[in-house]
């Protein structure tokens, strides 16, 4: 008698290994926050803040002599945007002061109130003097947030004076009735 013994061998059964998929979930997770940010980063800002950097770098010089003259004239500005609300018209006043705090009378006096975030809501407006250097001006900001004021006070030709300053826009309070 012949007996053949066959003896079924049973491979162990393959356990699972959670070491792949945790890699490959990693990555999936790393290459997915990398998509967004990138997607949120083309998308929020157009890229240039100057529409010509290379002829401004150009005319550096220009910018540096036109400073050095308006060193010279020793005016001062002191702008009060206190009453800005987002949505509601508000008052924005410069006092402008020369050599020896004499006021400055007399003079064009131009601004642009604009976010430096974003573009397309730009506010320019002309100040009226209401008193020997004071010039003021009603505007309504769209939006709260940070706004910079850019002012321009002109008496002559040889009187050019710009300024710039960044404000705080606050949020429009609901009305209480």
């Amino acid at each position: 008698m012949n007996e053949q013994t066959t003896e079924t061998q049973e491979k162990p059964a393959r356990r699972f290994e959670p070491w792949p998929t945790a890699i490959v979930l990693f990555f999936l997770v790393v290459f997915s926050a990398d998509a967004i940010m990138i997607t949120m980063g083309l998308n929020s800002w157009p890229g240039l803040v100057n529409k010509n950097p290379y002829q401004n770098g150009i005319n550096y010089n220009k910018v540096i002599q036109a400073q050095n003259k308006q060193d010279k004239l020793g005016w001062s500005i002191k702008l009060n945007s206190e009453s800005l609300v987002a949505g509601q018209e508000g008052k924005i006043s410069v006092s402008i002061t020369g050599k020896e705090n004499i006021a400055v009378q007399k003079a064009q006096v131009e601004g642009i109130l604009f976010r430096p975030v974003g573009e397309g809501i730009d506010i320019a407006f002309l100040l009226k003097e209401e008193k020997p250097g004071l010039y003021s001006a009603m505007i309504t900001p769209p939006k709260e947030g940070n706004w910079d004021v850019k002012i321009r006070a002109i008496k002559s030709a040889s009187a050019d004076f710009r300024y710039v300053e960044r404000i705080t826009v606050q949020q429009s309070k609901p009305e209480v009735k």
